[in-house]
């Protein structure tokens, strides 16, 4: 009985965050530029340009339409860039730099965060720099938590939702979700 009521609850935990994180945060995510209030910096959390099979990433290619799209918009004045630069040559901020740049933001405009191995490191990153109020710049779910994580930091923080892949395409990433929502819920609560 008790292997069954550990099991029930170690099961509902991660579902309860992940309802509790998406319902919270509801208010601060938009689709329409236009409803967005106009804040200093957007943070365009990193992932990989192409994936493990050499495809194109989507959820790159629809996070840098989305934050091109709204600084063009003058939504936000830079651009912060952030994500992995492992030893072996590969830099996601960098990578995001060159394609924004090619789409016609300025250099100067964008500024590199190379310590954003995880969301949370990417929020700490902009509470160090004073960034103020943030858009962030990427698809929904991860919206979600990365908002969530932003105000209980106490960063005036709202979401621009990137276009998605498909239900299909995104279902381990969706999956994963639930337990980054966990995880992160928990090191809110420790720290």
């Amino acid at each position: 009985m008790i292997i069954i009521f550990t099991i029930v609850v170690l099961t509902l935990i991660p579902i309860f965050i992940d309802l509790h994180v998406s319902g919270s945060t509801r208010s601060f995510l938009y689709t329409d530029r236009n409803a967005l209030p106009e804040v200093m910096a957007g943070l365009v959390p990193g992932t990989s340009r192409k994936l493990r099979n050499g495809r194109p990433n989507r959820y790159y290619t629809y996070r840098m339409d989305a934050a091109e799209a709204l600084f063009k918009a003058g939504k936000i004045k830079y651009l912060i860039v952030s994500g992995s630069s492992d030893s072996s040559g590969y830099n996601e901020p960098e990578e995001m730099k060159i394609d924004l740049v090619s789409r016609g933001i300025p250099a100067a405009a964008i500024k590199k965060d190379p310590t954003g191995l995880r969301t949370m490191n990417s929020i700490q990153y902009m509470q160090r720099e004073k960034s103020g109020s943030v858009i962030i710049i990427s698809q929904k779910f991860h919206n979600e938590r990365a908002v969530y994580i932003s105000r209980k930091m106490g960063i005036e923080a709202w979401g621009f939702n990137a276009r998605d892949v498909s239900f299909k395409a995104g279902i381990k990433t969706r999956t994963r979700e639930i337990f980054a929502r966990t995880k992160m819920f928990f090191e809110l609560i420790i720290k």
